[in-house]
């Protein structure tokens, strides 16, 4: 899967999980594990959000950073 680093934290795509892990970039500590669809592959972090395709699903999922919602899923 992709990691990017974007405001302070870096986001790795767990593959196999179906997750998108994100830590906090200066210490290194685990900030945040998300749900989200199968497989994801590649992430693109930007104004709030968290776009996360997936491998598999042929869709995108959209994922507000500041709440931790459930992320929407475009197809």
């Amino acid at each position: 899967g992709d990691v990017q680093i974007h405001d302070g934290a870096v986001y790795a795509a767990s593959l196999l999980a179906g997750e998108v892990l994100e830590f906090d970039l200066a210490t290194g500590a685990p900030k945040r594990t998300r749900r989200t669809g199968p497989l994801p592959y590649r992430l693109l972090p930007e104004k709030g959000r968290l776009l996360v395709t997936s491998w598999s699903g042929r869709a995108v999922y959209a994922h507000e950073t500041a709440s931790g919602s459930e992320p929407r899923r475009f197809e």
